[in-house]
């Protein structure tokens, strides 16, 4: 019961060895298409049974002995390299002609092609389909569109119109958004809605334009209210979102002419007449209206005017050197401080460190009353001061003589889960104690804390050649 090699006659006892066949230039496979079967049909065939009895001790042993299980797999993989077999792609190692290349190169145009010309099709039947139409063109990747039921302007990316994310209810007039509000976002707007009926909550001037929380048409003025939990760094990083995004969102208001003010949560939770009275002078109908003209002026201490600045200024009482007040009726209605060599900001002359009116008042030419009195008494060369960016556009500097010098960059404070307000950063500051291989914000988000980012504050610059 053997069977003989039908190229070279040699016998063997059950089946042809596949080294033999490969001593042919054959293999198992190629020898039976062109010789016919290499066993015997009549030579004995294992039972199943036994198969099975072997296969259970093959995974038994290898199960026992896996590390020489592994060393058997890395021989026989060295000795397939050796051979010259490759386990990497069909091409590695061989060239492609010029021509193979090119045609390469074509195929794939070619492929692609044809697969935006069918998804173009299928975006332009959904633009019919809704009822649009299409300004722009088709190549873009933000489509202009007008809707022809409601006549609305509005923009939207191409990848809207994939399968995936594509909505019938696409006209943001024909199917208004609704975005969740916060209850303090929404005492913030019925506020300001009581000053200026016509504001507009949740405003998009072009769907997919940046949304601002509050914004007053006649006046262009945008309020933001930036919850200091959703408006945190660690945040907004796990949103796929920047760290300076209220940043950027101011640099894109003024793009538009738009005056963006930016509050933190906290200055209205625990400042809310301050930021109440702040909001009425910026647009204009602050309760009470004082002319600097009627009231008196005076130089006042240090600790009155840092009472004064604790009650009514967002920022709180600063350093000061020289401190004016103007009263009106006999009552202190505006304060503004000076502070001199500020080392720590770097600043060897004088600063403007504080300008503020009480609450629901606005005292018109006050400002400039208080700095031509600090300037008569002092004859300074120059003076610096810094607005910042979430709260001032810098009108009432430019009214006093300053020069913008930079926007400056955005500042970090930290917050913790259940606490109130901000902390600033040099209160956290690294200590000698503090190990020096690790960064003061590792140490914080070690301890819980997290960052949140303003929008900067931009310096500002007075000097005697500023004087006409």
């Amino acid at each position: 019961m053997s069977i003989n090699c039908k190229i070279c006659n040699e016998e063997f006892p059950r089946f042809i060895h596949w080294r033999h066949l490969k001593t042919h230039g054959y293999d198992s496979d190629s020898y039976k298409r062109e010789f016919g079967p290499i066993s015997d049909p009549t030579v004995y065939v294992m039972p199943e049974e036994r198969k099975q009895r072997i296969s259970a001790s093959v995974v038994k042993y290898a199960s026992a002995h896996s590390d020489i299980m592994k060393e058997r797999t890395k021989k026989a993989i060295q000795t397939k390299k050796e051979n010259g077999y490759d386990f990497g792609l069909p091409m590695r190692g061989k060239k492609q002609t010029e021509v193979s290349k090119q045609k390469s190169r074509e195929t794939i145009l070619a492929t692609n092609a044809k697969r935006r010309e069918r998804s173009n099709k299928s975006i332009i039947q959904k633009i019919n389909d809704l009822n649009l139409t299409l300004i722009n063109s088709i190549s873009d990747i933000t489509f202009s569109l007008t809707c022809n039921t409601c006549g609305t302007n509005f923009s939207f990316t191409k990848q809207y119109f994939q399968p995936s994310k594509f909505k019938q209810t696409i006209c943001p007039t024909c199917y208004p958004r609704s975005k969740p509000v916060s209850k303090k976002e929404q005492e913030l707007y019925d506020f300001i809605k009581k000053l200026c009926p016509t504001a507009i909550q949740s405003y998009r001037a072009q769907y997919h334009d940046k949304e601002i929380d509050i914004f007053i048409p006649e006046l262009n003025i945008g309020i933001e209210f930036n919850g200091l939990y959703w408006h945190s760094e660690e945040v907004l990083l796990s949103n796929n979102r920047n760290k300076l995004v209220d940043r950027d969102k101011l640099i894109w208001a003024k793009k538009n002419n738009i005056r963006l003010i930016q509050i933190f949560e906290d200055e209205w939770d625990l400042s809310p007449q301050i930021v109440k009275s702040r909001l009425q002078n910026i647009l204009g109908v602050s309760d009470i209206k004082v002319y600097a003209r009627k009231c008196s002026l005076q130089k006042i201490t240090g600790s009155a005017a840092a009472k004064f600045c604790n009650d009514n200024h967002i920022m709180g009482k600063g350093r000061s050197n020289a401190c004016y007040g103007l009263y009106y009726d006999k009552n202190l209605v505006s304060v503004m401080t000076f502070s001199k060599s500020n080392l720590s900001r770097k600043i060897a002359g004088w600063e403007l460190n504080r300008f503020c009116s009480k609450t629901g008042y606005s005292i018109v030419g006050g400002a400039s009353k208080l700095f031509s009195a600090f300037i008569k008494e002092h004859s300074p060369a120059s003076i610096v001061s810094y607005s910042d960016n979430r709260w001032s556009d810098g009108d009432v500097y430019e009214k006093l003589g300053f020069t913008k010098v930079h926007d400056g960059i955005p500042n970090y404070w930290y917050i913790k889960p259940n606490y109130p307000k901000r902390i600033h950063r040099f209160t956290l500051r690294k200590t000698k104690k503090d190990p020096d291989n690790i960064t003061e914000y590792q140490l914080r988000a070690n301890e819980g804390f997290s960052r949140i980012w303003d929008s900067g504050s931009s310096k500002w610059v007075w000097t005697t050649s500023n004087v006409q």
